[in-house]
């Protein structure tokens, strides 16, 4: 689907050459791999933030709907980076790291890897607030670095806007065209208590977008993983020349 502005300029000037394998699940992801149910944990989590991606990605003229949406995939979105960067961490690398000792090919991604872990740990000061606040549950608190001050984030969220002008449209027959778009679209401002006017607003969305643009380099590196993964069990033919290293651990590696 085109998106009229693109999430961080990632689709601006993408060429697509796309091939199709049509596979067994059990083929993709083996149940007696004890690798499998990560990966396969990571390929869904890979394509809600894509899809979350493409939901931050807002027009100039955008209504009041599509700036709500923007701000629903904008809280998403941290909890899949973090989620992704979890499972990377704990389970993936582990992968990595045994197949970087017998192949000097997937030594270079073991390294690439990493390098893009560190860059997420530095994101992750900025994302987890949101995600803790807004990300799966309503929070706000929980993006409080001191949850012993004797105003909780959530009551500081409704003091510092309080002047805030906000509609809320009911429909009287039922509960079809309720909504509470235009208070809700900004919930998430309720993480940063410390945003009063627009030059400081402006200040931490640059922040946090900034903290949001090493998205594009982990969608690449969850797609080499999985295709490491795939053609080193030759399940898919090798694209572009590459060949199976034939180095993917088995079920019972170390």
């Amino acid at each position: 689907m085109a998106r009229e502005l693109e999430a961080f300029g990632r689709r601006k000037g993408d060429v697509f050459d796309l091939r199709h394998f049509t596979r067994k699940l059990r083929e993709l992801f083996p149940y007696d791999n004890e690798y499998s149910a990560a990966l396969w944990r990571l390929a869904v989590v890979r394509d809600d933030i894509d899809r979350e991606l493409d939901g931050i990605a807002i027009p100039a003229d955008a209504d009041e709907e599509r700036v709500w949406e923007h701000c629903y995939f904008l809280r998403r979105l941290t909890v899949s980076i973090l989620e992704a960067k979890s499972l990377i961490d704990q389970q993936v690398s582990k992968m990595l790291k045994y197949q970087a000792r017998r192949n000097s090919g997937r030594a270079r991604m073991h390294e690439a890897v990493k390098a893009l872990m560190e860059r997420l740990s530095d994101a992750e000061a900025l994302l987890r607030p949101m995600r803790d606040a807004f990300g799966g549950h309503v929070q706000p608190n929980a993006a409080n670095p001191d949850p012993n001050t004797t105003e909780s984030y959530d009551v500081r969220g409704l003091r510092t806007y309080a002047e805030s002008d906000v509609t809320v449209t009911f429909n009287t027959r039922s509960t079809l065209g309720t909504n509470y778009r235009n208070l809700t679209k900004v919930a998430y401002l309720h993480a940063w208590p410390d945003v009063v006017d627009a030059a400081t607003l402006l200040a931490r969305t640059d922040e946090f977008q900034a903290g949001l643009r090493v998205v594009r380099g982990l969608l690449s590196t969850i797609d080499a993983v999985l295709y490491a993964f795939w053609i080193d069990r030759d399940v898919i033919e090798p694209i572009a020349g590459d060949a199976p290293a034939g180095d993917t651990p088995p079920a019972t590696a170390d």
